[in-house]
């Protein structure tokens, strides 16, 4: 489902658009047993904790704008009791990606990498963090978010 602007908030300072997607394929008519994911874009008071908890929310915010502005179709995809954070079609193409604020324990690269463990497809697939290293592994492909977002292919 192509993702919507629901509601729109102005005040003397900030603009809070609020994007919404769900990964049914009916829309929002069965909203209640799928998965809703809300992304707030509102940075302007952030602060340091604020920056530390929801670092991952900033970076997904961050790349799923990105996916829109590419032309992107995005839905979020269960894989058993996993869920990946992007799937991403555009004509004949198709993205998986994983977003992570720091891949800084082994217990978060095994959460992010492993999702894929059951996905057969040839389709690329992509874990994106700040971390600037590349952790690459069995296929799967791990990108700096600067890197990730100035690149002009993803495939």
């Amino acid at each position: 489902m192509t993702a919507i602007i629901h509601h729109v908030f102005t005040s003397d300072k900030t603009v809070v658009i609020f994007y919404f997607y769900s990964n049914s394929p009916f829309g929002f008519s069965l909203i209640l047993t799928t998965i809703l994911l809300i992304f707030v874009f509102e940075y302007g008071n952030s602060n340091s904790l604020y920056e530390a908890m929801y670092g991952t929310v900033y970076l997904r915010d961050i790349v799923y704008q990105e996916l829109l502005r590419r032309g992107y179709k995005v839905t979020v995809e269960k894989n058993g009791d996993k869920e990946i954070d992007f799937v991403c079609h555009k004509r004949d193409e198709k993205l998986h990606i994983q977003v992570a604020y720091l891949l800084a324990s082994e217990e978060t690269v095994q959460r992010e990498f492993g999702v894929y463990d059951t996905i057969r497809d040839n389709f690329p697939k992509y874990v994106v963090s700040l971390d600037e290293f590349d952790m690459s592994r069995n296929g799967i492909k791990h990108r700096n978010i600067r890197d990730f977002l100035l690149a002009e292919e993803w495939n």
